[in-house]
C-alpha cells in the first residue's frame, strides 16, 4: 500500500489579498493623425475667413493695429531704458564732477529693439497701403448700398434721412480717400499740401459717417426694431431679438471706438499716428477694438460654411 504523500503548510504558496487601490487607466493619448485632422480644419476655416474681401481687409485692420500697439510699447520701454541709463550715469559720474563740470554722453539704443521697430514700422505701413489699395472700388460698394437704401427705404423718415445722409457722406470720403492714395503714389499730380488737406477732408467726411451711425443706432433703439411680427413662433421671435440685440451693441461698440479715431484723422495736427487728438499707443489700442469684434463675428460666420470645390491652385 503506498503511503499518501504528506504535504506540509510550507510548501503551499499563498497570495495575501492585495489591499491597494487599483490603478486608474490612462488617458488615451492623442494620435498624430488628430492633429492633423484639427490643423487641416483650421487651415480650411483660415481660408474661407481670408477668401472673403471684408474678411481679409478685417484680418489686415486687425494685424495693422495690433502690431502698432507693439510697436509703440516696444518704443516706450526704449525710452524708459534710455532714460534709466542716462539717469544712473549721472548718479555715478556727480559726486566725480568739478563745480561747472558737464558730461555730455551719447546713450545709444538696443541694436535688436531698433531693428525690430523698424520691420514693424515698415510692416504696418505695408499694411495700411495694401488696404487703401483695396479700398479703390470701394465706391462700387457703397453705390450698391445707395441704391438700396432707395429701393428699400426704412420706414422710419428719421432713420431713412440719415441713411441718405449717410451714403452721401461716405462717397465723399470714399472718393476724396482714393484721390489722395493715388496722388500719394504719383498716380495724380497733386501736390503734398493739396493730397494732405484731400485726406484731412476724407477723414473729417468718415467722421461725419461714423457720427450719423451712431445717430442711427440710438434712433432704431428708440423707436424698436421693426420687424418680428411675421407669424414667428415666441421661441424663434425671441431668438431673433436676442440677435439683433447683439448686433446693436457689437455696432455701437465698433463705432464708439472709431469716432475718436477720425476726429484724430480729422485734425490738422493728427498729420501723424502720435500727433493729434491721442498717442500712437491709443490710436492702436481703439483700433484693435472694431478689428477682433469683426474678426470674432467673420469667424463664427465662416464656421459652418463649407469649402468652395475649386481649391486655390499655386500660379
Amino acid at each position: 500500500m503506498e503511503k499518501e504523500q504528506e504535504h506540509s503548510p510550507l510548501d503551499q504558496t499563498t497570495t495575501p489579498p492585495s489591499t491597494s487601490k487599483p490603478s486608474k487607466p490612462s488617458p488615451p493619448r492623442p494620435r498624430p493623425t488628430s492633429y492633423l485632422s484639427t490643423t487641416d480644419h483650421t487651415i480650411r476655416h483660415l481660408h474661407r475667413l481670408l477668401s472673403r474681401t471684408a474678411g481679409a481687409d478685417t484680418v489686415l485692420l486687425t494685424t495693422h493695429y495690433t502690431l502698432l500697439t507693439l510697436l509703440s510699447s516696444l518704443s516706450l520701454w526704449t525710452r524708459r531704458q534710455a532714460r534709466q541709463t542716462a539717469l544712473a550715469l549721472a548718479r555715478t559720474t556727480a559726486p566725480l564732477l568739478l563745480p561747472g563740470e558737464t558730461v555730455i554722453a551719447a546713450i545709444s539704443l538696443p541694436a535688436t529693439s531698433t531693428r525690430t521697430a523698424a520691420r514693424l514700422r515698415a510692416l504696418t505701413d505695408l499694411i495700411s497701403d495694401v488696404r487703401a489699395f483695396m479700398r479703390l472700388w470701394g465706391l462700387l460698394g457703397i453705390l450698391a448700398w445707395a441704391g438700396r437704401a432707395w429701393r428699400h427705404p426704412d420706414a422710419d423718415r428719421v432713420v431713412r434721412a440719415i441713411v441718405y445722409a449717410q451714403v452721401l457722406a461716405n462717397v465723399l470720403f470714399q472718393a476724396l480717400e482714393n484721390g489722395a492714395y493715388l496722388a500719394g503714389h504719383g498716380v495724380l499730380g497733386w501736390s503734398g499740401e493739396r493730397r494732405r488737406t484731400v485726406a484731412k477732408w476724407s477723414a473729417r467726411f468718415w467722421a461725419v459717417s461714423v457720427g450719423l451711425e451712431l445717430g442711427r443706432l440710438w434712433r432704431v433703439r428708440r423707436v424698436g426694431v421693426a420687424g418680428g411680427e411675421d407669424g414667428k413662433g415666441g421661441g424663434e421671435k425671441q431668438r431673433d431679438m436676442g440677435k439683433m440685440e447683439r448686433d446693436w451693441w457689437r455696432q455701437v461698440v465698433v463705432n464708439v471706438a472709431y469716432l475718436p479715431l477720425t476726429v484724430h484723422w480729422s485734425l490738422p495736427e493728427g498729420a501723424g499716428a502720435g500727433a493729434g487728438l491721442m498717442s500712437e499707443f491709443w490710436v492702436g489700442v481703439l483700433g484693435c477694438v472694431p478689428g477682433w469684434i469683426g474678426v470674432r463675428q467673420l469667424w463664427k460666420e465662416t464656421a459652418e460654411m463649407e469649402d468652395d470645390g475649386d481649391d486655390a491652385q499655386p500660379a
